[in-house]
């Protein structure tokens, strides 16, 4: 989090011989994963990579060559917040998670403004899904875990970028969605400080009743990241310049509010045969209402989207890894036709080459 120009892509993603945040911890965490995979362990992994721009969605590891169509955040009772349509790539080590970030990387906006020439005109989620099973215990559960990193956009000031147009209109959206994620922490402060914790620590409390989550796409797909069962941390990136002073002030205090915010981490026992069985039964209901007359569009929809995560949820993992596969090589059709330099990357990062 902070202002245009403060170093945050470059914090998170990096590039050349200045890893960021997100590479550098993609890298102690296959070196984790292949001590376990040693010891017998059965370990799973996937990748997702997204732009919000102007408060729409954009898959940034979408294979195709034509441009990609905006998404929708939906949430459902079993697998909570969630975009259909988004691609997740299986992975196998360290150099898939990072051809997949090269490739959403460059796909994603920026633009030039008078404080930053390779500015990010959108927010940026990286996220990666584990699933571990114990080998030596063959009725051991298999528990799972979702690694969410996040590049937001930096706050502007139109008197200082000045920004017009096309800018302009990107800079609105960013404030718009950083405002309103400002109005969550501000909620969730609140309720922390009124009220003392029910029960176990952590639970009698309803976060989602009482911060605005759906004000913004932003704040809704960061729902679980900033409530219960999550373990979150922010980077606050600053100007050491003396006329960006009351913007740093104003990053500063976010941070202190964001420190506020408690949240309590439990183990995820992976529940998809379950999480399955719920979504046939919600399947067989929706078509009997379809039967006895009740069609409609948006029944359709949830009909036609229930089968679709039924069958992807179905598919075997050596399934997954063969189709990760075959769009890996569509998209290094896509970078050979449209793709940048390693050299040109780094500028683009901001990075200089030595």
């Amino acid at each position: 989090y902070g202002q245009t120009g403060s170093g945050k892509s470059h914090t998170m993603v990096g590039y050349g011989e200045e890893p960021g945040v997100i590479p550098r911890l993609v890298d102690h965490l296959f070196k984790e994963l292949h001590a376990a995979r040693e010891r017998g362990d059965e370990l799973r992994v996937w990748v997702s990579f997204l732009e919000l721009y102007n408060e729409k969605i954009h898959d940034l590891l979408y294979a195709g060559k034509d441009e990609t169509h905006d998404l929708l955040a939906r949430e459902h009772p079993k697998l909570g917040v969630y975009v259909p349509g988004l691609t997740e790539g299986v992975v196998t080590d360290a150099g898939d998670v990072q051809k997949l970030m090269d490739f959403g990387t460059k796909r994603r906006v920026t633009g030039a403004t008078n404080m930053n020439a390779q500015s990010s005109r959108s927010h940026a989620v990286f996220v990666m899904k584990l699933e571990k099973k114990a080998g030596d215990d063959k009725d051991a559960a298999a528990v799972s875990a979702k690694l969410s990193l996040v590049d937001l956009a930096g706050s502007e000031r139109q008197s200082k970028t000045q920004a017009d147009g096309v800018r302009l209109k990107e800079g609105c959206a960013i404030n718009q969605s950083l405002s309103a994620l400002g109005q969550v922490i501000r909620a969730l402060c609140e309720h922390a400080e009124k009220s003392a914790p029910k029960g176990p620590k952590g639970q009698g409390q309803d976060h989602t009743s009482i911060a605005p989550f759906r004000s913004s796409v932003l704040t809704f797909l960061l729902r679980d990241s900033l409530t219960g069962n999550s373990r979150t941390s922010m980077l606050a990136a600053i100007s050491p310049a003396r006329s960006n002073a009351p913007e740093t002030l104003s990053t500063l205090r976010f941070a202190a509010s964001v420190k506020k915010i408690k949240t309590t981490p439990k183990v995820n026992v992976d529940e998809k045969d379950a999480v399955l069985a719920a979504l046939k039964e919600e399947l067989t209901q929706l078509k009997q209402q379809m039967e006895k007359g009740g069609y409609h569009e948006e029944l359709a929809a949830e009909v036609k989207e229930r089968e679709r995560l039924t069958a992807e949820l179905s598919h075997s993992f050596a399934k997954q890894v063969e189709t990760a596969k075959e769009m890996m090589k569509e998209r290094e059709k896509t970078l050979a036709a449209h793709g940048l330099s390693a050299e040109e990357m780094a500028d683009m990062m901001g990075v200089e080459q030595q």
